[in-house]
């Protein structure tokens, strides 16, 4: 993949977590930005996988997803 394949994805996840914020009644909010924080972890380790030289932290914090 190339590095314009990971600014889409990122998008991507930001999006979601700006429509979930905007959309999404207030109680549903936490799960579904926890959803998106999930699939985001998943799609960084499958990255990683396939690149040695990806920046996992790196990605999850420019996708949004916050730190543990």
């Amino acid at each position: 993949m190339t590095r314009k394949d990971y600014i889409m994805l990122l998008s991507a996840f930001l999006a979601a977590r700006r429509d979930i914020a905007n959309k999404e009644p207030p109680e549903l909010t936490r799960d579904l930005l926890d959803g998106v924080s999930y699939a985001a972890e998943h799609v960084a380790k499958a990255l990683q996988a396939d690149n040695y030289n990806f920046e996992y932290d790196c990605f999850l914090s420019a996708a949004g997803v916050p730190t543990r």
